[in-house]
C-alpha cells in the first residue's frame, strides 16, 4: 500500500491553517461588542501613513467609515475561514 506523502501533507496543511484562522477570529472576538479596539488600531495606522498615499486615503474613506460593519466581519470571516 503507497503512502500519499502529498495527500497527507495538504491535510495536515489545512487542518493547521483552519486552526490558525479559528484561534486569530476568537482573539478578535472582543470586537463584537467594543469597536474602540479596531478603532485605535485604524488610528495608529492613519498616522503612521504617508500624507496622499493610497492606504491613507483608503483608512479614510472605507476603513473609518466601515467601522462597525469590519469589526464583525473580520472575526466572523476568520472563524468561518477555519471551520
Amino acid at each position: 500500500m503507497a503512502f500519499d506523502r502529498q495527500g497527507t501533507g495538504l491535510a495536515i496543511t489545512r487542518v493547521f491553517l483552519g486552526v490558525f484562522f479559528i484561534f486569530e477570529g476568537l482573539g478578535k472576538f472582543r470586537w463584537f461588542a467594543d469597536t474602540s479596539i479596531l478603532a485605535g488600531r485604524f488610528s495608529e495606522w492613519l498616522e503612521a501613513s504617508a500624507a496622499g498615499s493610497a492606504s491613507r486615503w483608503y483608512l479614510e474613506h472605507v476603513a473609518m467609515p466601515g467601522l462597525g460593519v469590519f469589526a464583525r466581519l473580520v472575526p466572523l470571516g476568520e472563524i468561518c475561514s477555519g471551520i
